[in-house]
């Protein structure tokens, strides 16, 4: 049995509803939006105006039954990186995660970054 998921955010005054099945795509349309536009401000805070993230992959492993999210984060201001580093982006990563209707704790994380 399949499960759908309508989440419905409005951002800056326009409703967004994304609509996602558990496949790959719709999970990285809806990490991607998540980050990038409801969390936008905190990762501009944390990385520099323009950073974004872009996720290479979704996938489930049915042997430790978790989900391997594979992302590369694009960085504009390296000094901020250097004092940050990768934990910010992980926190909001386990906030949108949340968002998904899925178990939390039932992720790993692989990340790769860019200066952009």
């Amino acid at each position: 049995m399949e499960h759908i998921f309508i989440i419905c955010i409005v951002i800056k005054g326009e409703l967004v509803i994304i609509s996602t099945d558990i496949q790959k795509k719709s999970m990285k349309r809806l990490l991607e939006t998540l980050i990038n536009k409801v969390f936008v401000e905190d990762l501009e805070l944390m990385y520099g105006k323009g950073s974004h993230i872009k996720v290479n992959q979704v996938k489930y492993c049915t042997t430790n039954k978790h989900f391997l999210i594979d992302y590369k984060l694009f960085v504009s201001d390296p000094v901020l990186f250097e004092e940050i580093y990768l934990g910010g982006v992980e926190m909001l990563m386990s906030e949108s995660w949340v968002w998904t209707g899925l178990d939390e704790k039932r992720i790993l994380l692989t990340v790769t970054y860019d200066i952009i």
